[in-house]
């Protein structure tokens, strides 16, 4: 039940359900990129339940994936308040927004998380830019010491779309 402490006329019959429009990101080139991401990082992880953290969010894209082939809670942090105002929008149409995806606006070297709380991390920013951004110290802070994973790369579809990652970059990260 539903209770409404508005002065007025209540409609009746309201039908309250979630958004499932898996159509929200355009097919655009990149949806490829993000859904063969998105299903890498779940087959290779194993990880679908518990806490997730997008570090470094671009358009929520990925954010958005995840939580469509998982049961994960995604929080995802972007010092960038447009790009995080750009996401927040988009995830609010889709219906997973605060509900199954939370943005937060806040430093990358920082991390306003507890240490551990992590399941999965990955990130936006390095599948699309090419590049890493912060510490890797700092993400093996959150990231859980017994079952967590680090997933940061970009699949074969990513070839000719997002700048490549480049292993060497990677590594001394």
């Amino acid at each position: 039940e539903i209770h409404s402490f508005v002065p007025g006329p209540v409609k009746k019959n309201l039908v309250v359900a979630e958004n499932d429009d898996t159509s929200l990101y355009p097919p655009d080139r990149w949806a490829p990129v993000f859904e063969a991401a998105a299903r890498q990082i779940v087959k290779e992880s194993g990880v679908t339940r518990g806490y997730c953290l997008v570090y470094g969010l671009e358009t929520g894209r990925l954010a958005y994936e995840l939580a469509r082939r998982t049961d994960l809670m995604i929080y995802a942090i972007e010092p960038d308040a447009r790009k995080v105002a750009v996401a927040r929008r988009m995830l609010e149409t889709a219906g997973v927004y605060g509900a199954r995806v939370c943005v937060d606006q806040g430093s990358l070297s920082a991390l306003p998380y507890s240490d551990y709380f992590a399941n999965l991390v990955v990130s936006e920013h390095a599948l699309v830019n090419g590049s890493l951004e912060g510490t890797s110290a700092e993400l093996l802070r959150v990231l859980k010491p017994i079952g967590g994973a680090l997933m940061i790369g970009q699949p074969a579809e990513a070839r000719g779309v997002a700048p490549a990652l480049p292993a060497t970059d990677l590594k001394k990260w």
